[in-house]
């Protein structure tokens, strides 16, 4: 059963995961990594590898997340209407799991 580094989400069959990528520094990574994740969290180099995406990948991962969970731009945008939402807590869970490994893999 895989495993995605990121998120947690398990899969009996994990035929389109990403099975390796490349933090900033160069360093190979050999860790299953689910479409949604490799979708949100990684780019693919000139060479076609997938590469840990943003300068500062920890800000641009949690960015990255947050849009992709939530639908919405991770900004203030003073208005109560836009700025806050009802979420659910296994949503946030998620979402602050995909963050917190995507901020381990940078390192």
């Amino acid at each position: 059963m895989a495993e995605c580094y990121f998120c947690g989400v398990r899969a009996d069959t994990a035929p389109a995961w990403v099975t390796e990528f490349y933090r900033a520094g160069g360093e190979c990574v050999r860790e299953p990594t689910c479409p949604t994740c490799a979708a949100v969290l990684l780019t693919k180099d000139e060479n076609g590898a997938f590469v840990l995406a943003g300068a500062d990948p920890v800000k641009e991962a949690v960015r990255r997340v947050a849009e992709q969970a939530f639908k919405w731009p991770l900004e203030a945008r003073k208005s109560d209407r836009l700025d806050f939402h009802e979420v659910a807590c296994w949503e946030i869970e998620r979402a602050l799991t995909a963050a917190y490994r995507a901020g381990r893999a940078a390192r």
